[in-house]
């Protein structure tokens, strides 16, 4: 993004480059106050004294994640980025697609690596991701004497707040690829996958720390951090903004007064003004109600002339301008306006184009970020073994459960479907005897195999009544129908 760029409104230059317009958007503290230990350590750091690697762009990460609160539309779009993952209704699928129920082994693994739930951990690190463009998962392993850094599985995973990690140079003195600055401490860790360094005199163990970059097109000013979906609406950010500041402004001087009434020959003195005359005729006005005529009586030396005061201002095109900022800040997040709240609140809806937008939406934006997360979890989880399973997030849908189930079971009865295939879209757990198709005939099943067995007349006739002797005659008919006009196409009979 260039530096030149600037941003008017009306005839105002508010900022020229990306530092200028953070600084503006940045909350401002009216009285100020001494500054504790954690911010003294932040102010070290940022003039130099510690020795990582500076963000892109002259970006400040503790200001980018001001904007997180600043913004309502930016900040829905990152909460609903974050909730759409769905890891909350993770589960277990084998990686060749066969519906199976995992190993309980599997399932205390998971809940042994993540105890507050799977949810607790992704969610603030998705929102981190979103917000400021960059993710920390903290990774403590069991201690193993048969490894050449003593340590072993991976025990538990944590998240890390995003704004206090800085990236660390490769020719670091300690030898890590990161430090966490918060409260006046400085906490080390290396790069997931390295062994060394285990221990730092000042500091005790070293953990491993995976770092998540939404990339927003690589270069060499991010190559390494990642850069926050928003920065490609900065300006739509701060030009929202200015307009929602004008147009506060023009509300507050709607305070005037709206009439000015100018009396001739009544003196120029105010103590010579008969205001309870005055305020007699307005009350006379307004009794009278709107679309009538009022009369004013005045003293023969009075003339009165009531004036209308305006600002001549009309908000119409503000409003346009805000709108408009508001959907280049959806629009930069991936982020159909209409589902922002629609979504967030739980309310889907069954409208065609909401079908439509909330497609794009899990195709373009929520399906890759789930699939990044849930490779991530299951190498953690599953990536030292072979094993045929893999974590699996939930799927944000329109439909609700009664729709879903009535689709579900529609599905099962004409034998489009398993009913251990409509258990798994339920969430429920496959059966044994649900991996064929069946057909629902007289409200009992009858496997598609046997029906397709049928075609021919058997060597003994079911007996009249039971539901063989009922549906036979009609997948007869059927077949039938199909071979007399596969001749009369002159194709060979299927």
């Amino acid at each position: 993004m260039p530096d030149d760029q600037v941003f008017l409104l009306g005839n105002t230059k508010f900022a020229k480059s990306v530092p200028e317009i953070l600084a503006a958007l940045q909350v401002k503290q009216t009285n100020e106050e001494p500054r504790s230990q954690s911010e003294e350590l932040f102010a070290q750091g940022e003039e130099g004294r510690f020795s990582y690697i500076p963000f892109p762009y002259g970006l400040d990460p503790n200001m980018v994640a001001e904007l997180f609160h600043a913004d309502p539309t930016h900040h829905a779009c990152c909460v609903l980025k974050a909730r759409a993952l769905l890891a909350n209704e993770w589960r277990l699928e084998r990686i060749d697609g066969v519906p199976d129920q995992p190993p309980p082994e599997l399932i205390r693994r998971v809940q042994e690596v993540f105890p507050d739930g799977l949810d607790a951990v992704i969610y603030p690190a998705a929102l981190d991701y979103e917000a400021l463009g960059n993710a920390y998962l903290e990774i403590i392993r069991y201690p193993d004497a048969r490894t050449k850094n003593g340590l072993g599985a991976v025990a538990r995973v944590t998240h890390v707040p995003a704004f206090s990690v800085r990236r660390l140079p490769p020719d670091h003195p300690t030898g890590c690829a990161y430090v966490q600055l918060y409260r006046g401490q400085e906490v080390y860790f290396r790069e997931y996958g390295q062994l060394f360094p285990v221990t730092l005199p000042e500091q005790g163990p070293v953990t491993e720390l995976i770092h998540i970059k939404n990339i927003g097109g690589q270069s060499a000013a991010n190559y390494w951090y990642g850069i926050p979906d928003i920065l490609s609406a900065l300006y739509a950010l701060f030009g929202l903004r200015k307009a929602m500041d004008f147009l506060t402004g023009h509300l507050a001087a709607k305070g005037v007064p709206n009439y000015l009434l100018i009396l001739e020959g009544a003196g120029s003195s105010p103590d010579q003004i008969d205001f309870p005359l005055i305020n007699r005729y307005f009350n006379e006005a307004l009794n009278q109600g709107p679309g009538k005529i009022v009369v004013l009586p005045t003293p023969p030396s009075v003339q009165a002339d009531l004036q209308t005061l305006t600002l001549g201002f009309e908000p119409r095109e503000t409003i346009a301008f805000i709108n408009e900022c508001r959907d280049q800040i959806a629009r930069a997040h991936g982020v159909p306006l209409r589902l922002i709240s629609v979504l967030e609140a739980g309310q889907l809806g069954s409208t065609g184009e909401a079908q439509v937008q909330l497609e794009f939406f899990k195709r373009y934006v929520v399906r890759p970020r789930q699939a990044m997360w849930e490779n991530l979890i299951t190498n953690l989880l599953f990536g030292d073994s072979s094993s045929i399973w893999r974590v699996r997030f939930g799927e944000i849908t329109l439909e609700d459960i009664s729709r879903l189930i009535q689709a579900n079971t529609t599905a099962v009865r004409f034998g489009v479907m398993t009913p251990n295939e409509a258990r798994v879209r339920q969430g429920l757990k496959p059966l044994p005897e649900g991996e064929e198709l069946v057909i629902l005939a007289g409200g009992e099943p009858i496997l598609l195999r046997d029906i397709f067995g049928m075609t021919e007349a058997p060597e003994e006739e079911p007996e009249k009544g039971s539901r063989l002797g009922r549906i036979l005659p009609a997948m007869r008919r059927i077949f039938s129908r199909r071979k007399a006009s596969s001749r009369e196409k002159g194709s060979p009979q299927s």
